[in-house]
């Protein structure tokens, strides 16, 4: 990932009936203005997509996929 020109990322962790629930909050502004945004929209961006989305294979992996409970379905 390009560094950023600002960069502040927040994880919660709630616990939950059956496990736990991870959310990220991400806020960042690339550098280098215009050409910033151009390679935010067809670099960083996606980049930060297989980032999230590599971690979440992972705690799959670690942890089990959550299942939700039958009464909630």
């Amino acid at each position: 990932v390009a560094r950023e020109r600002c960069h502040h990322q927040r994880d919660h962790v709630q616990p939950i009936d059956g496990g736990v629930l991870l959310t990220d909050i991400v806020n960042y502004s690339p550098p280098y203005g215009f050409v910033g945004k151009i390679a935010n929209k067809f670099f960083i961006n996606r980049q930060l997509i297989e980032i999230f989305d590599f971690r979440t294979k992972k705690l799959e992996e670690l942890f089990g996929k959550y299942q939700v409970p039958a009464d909630e379905k």
